[in-house]
């Protein structure tokens, strides 16, 4: 039939919403604006000799008191830590100042492998960004999941209302079991991906075990997997394949077991005349001792 422009215009405005809100979600860390709650901390020169390794706003602050007095404020941000530092040291010019910081440990740098920080902990100041993500996922699962269940659900309703023939219902059958299937495995891979994963984070937020080893394997692996997998899953190829399996299985290795098979024979016909000849001497010793 003919194309429906509105519908088409409708699904476009959803895709390209969608895009542009996962956008102001991935690049809202990396506003100055925000740094107070994605920052972890920050490096400065080894000449400084004031920190070591990684500075935390928390180990800033005795620091800044001890100068400046006692202050009204509790908690400072990154931008008035690192400019109250910095006020510490001379301004001269014929000096380098070391009193500026060489680099962050921010959102996205926490790993080598650059994704977001999602095992936080409860000290860690982007725990609630974090946390609203992984919520938004798990939500998303459960919806993802009731609607294929819907769908199923809809579609074998529908199969069974349309009369036909019985080859035409069998063709049915055969078809809604197809598609029975595929959901059952969507709805599995989704679910071994993100709720383990879920599960992996609440127990390092909560400093059960620690799971920071793990990131790389997460990163690289588990989640990615769900959507490489996902245009097989959507797609005939990878049912055809594991239908082939048994069949290719039995053609690759049918000829080695018999060609294994032929040779233990082989072997047996070898080694019974050997045990046959054996037992008969074990024989003629018995009844010489016997005698």
């Amino acid at each position: 039939g003919p194309i429906n422009i509105v519908k088409v215009l409708k699904v476009l405005s959803i895709v390209l919403a969608i895009i542009l809100v996962s956008t102001i979600i991935a690049l809202l860390p990396l506003a100055s604006r925000f740094e107070d709650y994605f920052v972890n901390g920050i490096w400065y020169p080894d000449e400084l000799k004031l920190f070591v390794g990684t500075t935390k706003k928390e180990a800033m602050q005795p620091v800044l008191e001890a100068y400046y007095g006692r202050m009204k404020k509790t908690t400072l941000s990154w931008k008035q830590s690192i400019q109250m530092l910095s006020e510490m040291f001379t301004n001269d010019k014929e000096y380098k100042d070391y009193s500026k910081p060489l680099a962050d440990l921010h959102f996205y740098g926490n790993d080598g492998v650059c994704l977001f920080k999602y095992f936080v902990t409860q000290d860690d100041p982007q725990k609630a960004f974090v946390w609203a993500i992984l919520i938004v996922n798990f939500v998303c699962f459960l919806f993802i999941s009731f609607s294929y269940i819907v769908i199923g659900l809809i579609s074998r309703s529908s199969s069974s209302s349309v009369a036909g023939a019985l080859q035409n219902n069998r063709q049915l059958d055969q078809r809604n079991k197809r598609m029975n299937r595929r959901i059952a495995i969507i709805i599995l891979t989704d679910f071994c991906c993100w709720v383990p994963f879920i599960v992996v984070c609440g127990l390092h937020f909560y400093k059960i075990f620690d799971a920071t080893k793990w990131y790389s394997l997460f990163s690289m692996l588990i989640l990615p997997i769900n959507s490489v997998i996902n245009p097989f899953l959507y797609d005939d190829l990878l049912t055809t394949l594991l239908s082939t399996l048994p069949r290719l299985y039995r053609l690759m290795f049918s000829p080695v077991m018999e060609a294994t098979r032929r040779v233990w024979n082989m072997v047996k016909g070898y080694m019974l005349p050997s045990q046959q000849q054996s037992g008969e001497l074990e024989n003629v010793d018995n009844a010489e001792t016997a005698l």
